[in-house]
């Protein structure tokens, strides 16, 4: 492997966090960082131990990241209150069609179990995770772990609100 001491810690923390936004190495090589470093430097930098504060991230942590879908007609099975969107959790590398088709598989999933709401598969935005775990914990909010292979399973809520959700049971 490559030398990777000429890395600074900031450009060390951009390569992670570039990475875990999903962009490609050969993006971050002519773009970001102008040629300085090689493809296998930013390769040997990927392999070796994130700095803190990409530990921390979320994304590194529950390796992708949380968005809303929005919904109408949804009603939250623990408070009995309006819930104006679903949950779902993507990988942090997945191409268009695989994207596309987990959406198609979430809105069939979602129209199965909530034939009186419908899901707006066009309109989502990106939520933080513990944002994202409250409601599916706390909330009762309906939520799907999306593959990188674009299938996906419902997410079920953990014991403890300060968990992450898991999938069912096989």
């Amino acid at each position: 492997m490559p030398s990777t001491e000429k890395v600074t810690d900031e450009e060390r923390r951009e390569i992670w966090d570039y990475w875990l936004d999903g962009y490609s190495l050969s993006y971050m090589r002519s773009d970001r960082f102008e040629g300085r470093h090689s493809l296998a430097v930013l390769k040997s930098v990927l392999a070796e131990e994130p700095p803190e504060t990409i530990r921390e991230d979320d994304r590194y942590r529950y390796g992708g990241s949380f968005f809303w879908i929005y919904a109408e007609g949804l009603n939250s099975p623990v408070t009995g209150k309006d819930l104006a969107f679903v949950i779902a959790r993507m990988p942090r590398r997945q191409s268009q069609a695989q994207f596309e088709r987990a959406l198609r598989a979430i809105e069939k999933d979602f129209a199965s179990i909530h034939p009186e709401a419908e899901l707006n598969t066009r309109v989502f935005e990106p939520i933080e995770s513990r944002f994202a775990f409250r409601w599916v914990n706390e909330r009762g909010c309906p939520g799907w772990t999306v593959h990188e292979d674009g299938t996906i399973e419902r997410m079920v809520p953990a014991p403890s609100a300060d968990l992450e959700p898991s999938a069912p049971a096989p």
